[in-house]
């Protein structure tokens, strides 16, 4: 039986490619196309595949709460996600999501059949600098959190992303 998978980004040529990597391995198969988070969601509802490979940043709904609709509704399907963007609240935001693959644009030619079969056999895969933030953030003592640190919370999770794939403000 193949691999079904989605593969959602806003642009154009990145699916292409993206596809052309992924299909080129033998029993693999995109079954889909999304251009936005919305249409993620609502193909990975209807497709149900194995596994969705989608951009961060993107229009109508970005890729974190996309992911975060399709694992509430899909808790089976896999998640990767592709970004531009590296950032330790993004990366921890992810792994809350339920999302299990993080890689880098820039690495994908090396990494995406990695992390794609990581996926499935449902394991895990991580860009080396987010594996290493995650397993810093686990090893060090637990502290009580500092009431002078400042919170971060996402503005919209549904705004369009083209500029910066989140916008934060501080809580005050």
């Amino acid at each position: 039986m193949a691999l079904r998978i989605v593969v959602a980004d806003d642009h154009d040529i990145i699916r292409r490619g993206l596809k052309q990597l992924l299909t080129a391995h033998a029993g693999w198969e995109v079954v889909a196309e999304a251009k936005t988070g919305r249409e993620a969601v609502t193909t990975a509802e209807q497709l149900r595949p194995d596994i969705v490979v989608m951009d961060i940043s993107m229009p109508d709904l970005n890729g974190l709460e996309a992911a975060r609709r399709i694992k509430k509704t899909l808790p089976r399907t896999e998640i990767l996600i592709l970004t531009l963007h590296f950032s330790d609240q993004l990366v921890r935001e992810i792994v809350e999501a339920g999302v299990r693959a993080y890689i880098m644009k820039s690495d994908a030619d090396k990494d995406l059949v990695s992390a794609v079969e990581a996926l499935s056999n449902h394991r895990s895969f991580f860009t080396a600098r987010a594996a290493d933030m995650l397993l810093d953030g686990f090893s060090r003592p637990h502290a009580a959190p500092d009431p002078q640190a400042r919170s971060w919370v996402p503005l919209s999770l549904d705004m369009p992303t083209a500029i910066f794939p989140m916008a934060y403000r501080p809580v005050p």
